[in-house]
């Protein structure tokens, strides 16, 4: 049977890696990577500021050493360099989605590249690896600086899974290096704006039915229901901020609510928590 992780990643990732591959052979220029990561509906400005107010907390140096897992095709490493341009960074990407990871390579990592590696003015540094984050065995204990993730752990299967792939965070990053987990989807949140809506929506059937029915029109109740809130096929993981108190033994806990952030073009924000994980000594 199919898990929520396989499905995201035959249905959605390795496709949109496949397309944009195709289109990379139709005509040269910079690729955006941001919408290949998902975020087809963001400007570059947009993505850029967003990716900027998540890692604020993350105190980065120079000559660090930066991990990101589920880095897709590298459009967060990217935005990290572009946003400190005088550090000079160790980046290292790893992902499930072998075709992601073949496109970061390509666009970052390539000499004959201009955005990452063959880029003169980048100081940073661009490597990227397949990788499941539930098992980071390529990488010793205690090896980064900081461990950054945007927009993932929805995709894994399960809460326990998470975990697992946090529990690898906190040990491949160094005593006092944050883990920064960005975008989480706050059960609560979700359960309440969901209801909203569903309430918006069947208030303005209702009335759309009853202004049908006044002029003499036949109503068909399931055409009124297509209105309704749907559930996604491909459903994300929910996890509520209470779950982290079973990690506080490993690392000090900080939330930040998306709501307090200025991110409202990012229509998901109304859902979502990031959280940082200060590895204690």
């Amino acid at each position: 049977m199919a898990t929520r992780s396989s499905k995201w990643l035959d249905l959605v990732w390795e496709k949109r890696g496949e397309k944009q591959f195709e289109e990379l052979e139709q005509k040269s220029g910079k690729v955006q990577l941001h919408k290949v990561d998902g975020f087809e509906t963001f400007t570059s400005e947009q993505y850029q500021s967003l990716i900027g107010q998540l890692v604020k907390p993350v105190p980065f140096e120079d000559g660090q050493y930066v991990l990101e897992c589920g880095c897709g095709a590298g459009a967060m490493l990217q935005a990290i360099t572009l946003l400190y341009p005088k550090m000079s960074m160790k980046m290292h990407g790893v992902d499930y989605s072998a075709k992601q990871v073949e496109l970061a390579e390509r666009v970052l990592c390539s000499a004959d590249s201009d955005q990452g590696n063959g880029n003169a003015s980048n100081k940073s540094e661009f490597a990227f690896s397949v990788a499941d984050i539930r098992t980071l065995k390529e990488f010793e204990d205690n090896t980064f600086d900081h461990v950054v993730l945007f927009s993932v752990l929805q995709y894994l299967d399960s809460v326990e899974s998470a975990f697992t792939a946090i529990r690898e965070m906190l040990r491949v990053v160094k005593p006092g290096g944050v883990v920064m987990l960005g975008d989480v989807c706050d059960p609560e949140k979700i359960r309440a704006h969901r209801e909203s809506l569903r309430k918006t929506q069947t208030e303005r059937a209702k009335q759309k039915k009853d202004a049908a029915a006044t002029a003499g029109a036949v109503v068909d109740d399931e055409h009124v229901k297509k209105h309704q809130v749907a559930e996604d096929e491909l459903n994300h993981l929910e996890i509520a901020t209470s779950e982290f108190d079973q990690i506080r033994d490993l690392a000090d806990v900080k939330f930040v609510d998306h709501n307090d952030l200025d991110i409202k073009f990012y229509h998901r924000y109304i859902e979502r928590y990031s959280v940082y994980l200060t590895k204690k000594q």
